[in-house]
């Protein structure tokens, strides 16, 4: 089995396209393109099939390394901040009963697509850590010394030790927002139309239905919303509803727009 971990949508849906199928017993995409309802379902799948020892391979995003407790033979995740390529490699041989338990930190070829300046940043400055001092990872001093490199160079960069003694929190929290844009979540339709039935008259919409509606929804960036306006309703008690396509392997498909946007 095994697990492989892109910085971004885009690479994770690609990889996906380029899988030779036919050489697995099954082969899974993973990514917040679905709703959570949706995603769990498939780590669900993913989970019995590791439990039966199935030899499948699953290309996901970021969002399988916190609170996913998963188990792969072989791991390959692309060059991250040091922290994501730890939290990855705990999918990995989690229990020491696994036969491989290797994992392989990659770059794409001709690729430079991170979340963020800082988040690749902090991926570079992991990889040359990495290049020079690769006997040292099992060594607190390491991530030591990458956690206090990581804060000193973004402290100094934006001189962020002195606003806040000034108290300009406001121009910390914004230079240091690690996603500038917005998103806005959009409610999938499919497979809920009984709840679309629920709310779509109605004038405000209770906690409950904010609770049922979120597991049926994707955030889409503003400029993501604005190229795909013709595939979305907006009801007046204020929800967006997604009425374009949506498929069970890959999610909702918003177009490059939505994929060269710059989240997880």
């Amino acid at each position: 089995s095994v697990l492989t971990v892109f910085n971004t949508r885009k690479l994770a849906r690609s990889f996906y396209k380029h899988i030779e199928k036919e050489c697995w017993d099954k082969v899974y995409s993973l990514t917040n393109d679905m709703y959570p309802k949706h995603r769990l379902e498939v780590i669900n799948r993913i989970k019995q099939d590791l439990t039966d020892n199935r030899r499948i391979i699953v290309s996901s995003t970021q969002l399988i390394e916190a609170g996913v407790d998963i188990d792969f033979n072989e791991l390959f995740r692309q060059l991250a901040p040091l922290d994501a390529i730890i939290q990855s490699a705990g999918r990995c041989n989690r229990e020491g009963k696994r036969a491989g338990g290797n994992v392989w930190i990659f770059v794409p070829e001709g690729e430079n697509i991170y979340p963020g300046r800082t988040y690749r940043a902090q991926a570079v400055h992991t990889r040359d850590l990495l290049k020079y001092n690769l006997g040292d990872i099992f060594s607190t001093a390491f991530f030591e010394r990458y956690y206090s490199e990581v804060v000193y160079l973004y402290t100094k960069k934006e001189d962020i030790t002195q606003l806040r003694k000034d108290g300009s929190f406001d121009t910390v929290d914004s230079n240091y927002r690690l996603i500038n844009e917005t998103s806005t979540a959009v409610f999938i339709i499919k497979d809920a139309e009984k709840l679309y039935d629920r709310v779509k008259d109605k004038k405000f919409l209770s906690r409950k239905d904010f609770q049922d509606l979120q597991l049926y929804s994707v955030h889409l960036f503003d400029y993501a919303i604005y190229k795909n306006d013709h595939n979305i309703e907006r009801l007046k008690n204020g929800l967006l509803v997604w009425h374009g396509k949506y498929s069970d392997e890959l999610g909702i498909d918003a177009g490059e727009e939505h994929l060269e946007a710059l989240i997880f």
